[in-house]
């Protein structure tokens, strides 16, 4: 812990100095879930760092692919835990970085729908008619996608389901499937109907039909975050994870749709 508030220490001398010459400029690869939160977070974070953020947002596994392939990026946040785990591992980012920033939720969301405190988010998926379609992040690349799988395979009707199931690049595209009506329900996270329902507000409750699927069933969606080791802005990444594991952020992200991150004394 010593080591490591010397190392932050270090890293706000860096940027408070290098803002002093020109603004630094943290290129970011953000998983699609966290994108709207970030750029909401940007102005804040420029302020009490000086550091901008450039952010190119994605589905984590596209992310992961680009950063593999050289992509220059300086910081990964991820909608998971695995693959910055696995780009430590690669030595392609920075082993002492890696860091729990926020716990994501995963929800049902039918517009619309009037949902009972007592009806379990399964019911409407057995009462799908034959024209009726699923949204769901593929799972091949999107954390949210694989919860949202687990969470259907113990389901008796699971093989009627999986026919039904529209694959979207990443959980935003998941999102406007619904949102358009090319799909009648989806998997998505909790964060986007919060941003909608803010920022559609006179629609709010098209927003506000969703169930939130208990963590037992799914893996939980430990979003994690790393500094790229090719970067040469390390200490401003490490900046940026710090503030976004800050507690007045973190109480931010709870009400952002997130399990706010239970740090360490």
């Amino acid at each position: 812990m010593f080591y490591k508030r010397i190392f932050i220490f270090i890293g706000l001398l860096f940027c408070l100095s290098a803002k002093a010459v020109e603004p630094v400029k943290l290129k970011v690869a953000v998983a699609s879930n966290f994108h709207w939160v970030l750029a909401e977070l940007s102005d804040d974070f420029q302020q009490k760092t000086g550091i901008e953020l450039s952010l190119s947002s994605g589905a984590s596994g596209i992310l992961y692919g680009q950063i593999r392939q050289g992509a220059p990026f300086d910081v990964f946040l991820s909608a998971d835990e695995t693959l910055p785990v696995l780009l430590v591992n690669q030595e392609l980012a920075v082993s002492s970085s890696l860091s729990t920033y926020a716990l994501g939720r995963l929800v049902l969301w039918q517009p619309n729908r009037d949902v009972s405190p007592r009806e379990h988010w399964y019911n409407s998926l057995e009462s799908l008619s034959e024209q009726d379609r699923i949204a769901i992040a593929n799972p091949r690349f999107a954390p949210y996608g694989q919860a949202a799988q687990t969470a259907l395979k113990p389901l008796a009707n699971y093989d009627q389901i999986t026919d039904k199931l529209v694959k979207a690049a990443n959980v935003n595209q998941a999102f406007q499937f619904v949102d358009t009506g090319h799909a009648q329900l989806g998997f998505v996270p909790l964060s986007l109907l919060k941003r909608a329902s803010v920022k559609f507000s006179q629609q709010v409750s098209r927003y506000q039909g969703y169930w939130l699927l208990p963590q037992s069933a799914h893996q939980a969606i430990e979003q994690k975050a790393v500094v790229v080791k090719r970067s040469k802005k390390q200490a401003a990444g490490q900046v940026l994870i710090d503030y976004l594991l800050s507690p007045e952020v973190q109480g931010k992200l709870a009400q952002m749709g997130y399990s706010p991150v239970k740090l360490a004394e």
